[in-house]
C-alpha cells in the first residue's frame, strides 16, 4: 500500500508538473516577442496618422476653398492654440497675466489690419480687402515689446530671455499665419479688380461659379500649392532618405533627416509643383492660373523660381521648430491630433513656406508690377 501510494505521489507530481509545463509553453507562444510588439504599436501609430490625417483634411480642405471670413476665423483660431503651444513649451508656471498679455498681443497683430482698414473705409466688409499687404505697423509692434517687458516685471519665472523668445516666435508665427492669409486672399482681390473692371466697361461676365462677387475655387488653388510643396518635400525627403540616406544632416536636432533625403525632396517637389503650376493654365487656355499677372504662363519663370524656393524654405521651418523642442526636452508641442503631435508640428514648415511664397508675390508686384 506504501508503493502505491508512493507511485501515486509521484504520478500526481509529474502530471502537476507536465500542466505547469503546458501553461508555461502556452503564455509563452501567446505572448507577443520585443519585435512583434513594436511591429505591433507602429501599425497601430500608422493607422492612428492616417485616421487623424483623413479627419485633418475633410475639415480644413472646405476652409481653404471657401476662403473669405471661413479661413480667417480658422487662421486666428490656429493662432491660439500656436502661441499656447509655444508658451507651454517651455513647462515653467507662468502667471495668467502673461498669458493674457502673450495671447492678446498675437491675436492684435494678426487682426490690425482688419481694424486698421475697417476704421478707413465704408461700405461693405469684403475680408480679402485688409490683407493683400505685407506689413506690420512699428507702433503695434512697440506695444507688444512694452507688455511683454511688463510681464517681465510681474511675473517672476517670466525673464528676459523667456520674453525675446515670445516674442520672437509671436512675430514668426503670426508672419507666417499672415502670409497664409495673403497668399488665399490676393488672387480674390485680383478677380476683385477684373471684375470690376468688366462692369466699367459693360462687358459680360460669366460669374458662375463665383461664391461670393468675386470669389471662386480657383482662388484657393495658390494657397494650396504652397501647401502641397511642403508635403512633396516631406514626402520626396521620405523616399529617398530611405533609399540612400547615408550622410547626417545635424543628428543633434533630426536624427534622421539625411542631405539625401534633402535633395532628393527638393527635386521631387521641384518637379511636380512646376508641373502642376504650368499644366494648369495649359490645359484651362489660361482661365485658371495660380496668380495672374505673377504665376502665369506668360511669367513661367516665376512659377520655376518659387517651386524652387518653396522645398528648403520649409525644411528649414522643419528645423527652426525642431531645434526648440529638442532645447526644451520635448517631443511634441501638444496632443490635440493622435499621432501627430499639436499644432505647431502640423504646420511648422507651412509656416515659413507661406512666408517665402508671399513674400516673393510681394516684392514682385511692389517692384515689377
Amino acid at each position: 500500500m506504501e508503493i502505491n501510494e508512493k507511485n501515486l505521489s509521484l504520478t500526481s507530481n509529474e502530471d502537476s508538473t507536465s500542466s505547469i509545463s503546458m501553461t508555461s509553453i502556452k503564455t509563452a507562444m501567446e505572448t507577443p516577442s520585443p519585435e512583434e510588439e513594436a511591429q505591433r504599436n507602429k501599425r497601430n501609430s500608422i493607422m492612428t496618422r492616417v485616421i487623424t490625417a483623413i479627419v485633418l483634411i475633410t475639415f480644413a480642405l472646405p476652409v481653404v476653398l471657401l476662403g473669405d471670413w471661413f479661413i480667417f476665423v480658422f487662421i486666428c483660431v490656429t493662432l491660439i492654440g500656436a502661441i499656447w503651444e509655444i508658451i507651454k513649451c517651455g513647462r515653467i508656471r507662468y502667471s495668467v497675466f502673461m498669458y493674457v498679455v502673450t495671447l492678446i498681443s498675437s491675436i492684435f497683430l494678426m487682426v490690425m489690419p482688419l481694424i486698421r482698414g475697417l476704421m478707413t473705409k465704408t461700405g461693405g466688409i469684403r475680408i480679402s480687402e485688409y490683407f493683400i499687404d505685407i506689413n506690420f505697423s512699428p507702433l503695434i509692434v512697440f506695444v507688444v515689446i512694452l507688455f511683454l517687458f511688463l510681464a517681465v516685471i510681474v511675473d517672476k519665472n517670466f525673464t528676459v530671455r523667456e520674453a525675446c523668445f515670445i516674442f520672437t516666435m509671436i512675430f514668426i508665427i503670426v508672419f507666417g499665419l499672415q502670409s497664409a492669409l495673403y497668399i488665399r486672399y490676393i488672387p480674390s482681390s485680383v478677380n476683385h479688380d477684373i471684375v470690376t473692371v468688366a462692369s466699367d466697361t459693360t462687358a459680360i461676365i460669366d460669374n458662375s461659379d463665383y461664391f461670393n462677387v468675386d470669389d471662386n475655387f480657383y482662388t484657393a488653388f495658390l494657397l494650396l500649392w504652397v501647401c502641397m510643396s511642403g508635403v512633396l518635400s516631406d514626402t520626396g525627403g521620405y523616399i529617398f532618405g530611405m533609399l540612400f540616406g547615408k550622410t547626417k544632416m545635424n543628428e543633434r536636432i533630426s536624427p534622421k533627416k539625411t542631405w539625401e533625403g534633402f535633395f532628393g525632396g527638393i527635386v521631387f517637389s521641384f518637379a511636380l509643383c512646376t508641373l502642376v503650376g504650368l499644366m494648369l493654365p495649359a490645359f484651362t487656355q489660361g482661365q485658371v492660373v495660380l496668380l495672374r499677372g505673377v504665376l502665369d504662363l506668360e511669367h513661367w519663370y516665376n512659377i520655376l523660381i518659387l517651386a524652387l524656393i518653396l522645398p528648403p524654405t520649409s525644411v528649414i521651418g522643419d528645423f527652426v521648430f525642431s531645434s526648440i523642442k529638442r532645447f526644451n526636452g520635448i517631443k511634441d508641442y501638444g496632443n490635440i491630433f493622435p499621432g501627430h503631435g499639436g499644432i505647431l508640428d502640423r504646420i511648422d514648415s507651412l509656416i515659413f513656406s507661406c512666408m517665402a511664397a508671399a513674400t516673393y508675390i510681394f516684392i514682385w508686384e511692389f517692384f515689377v508690377s
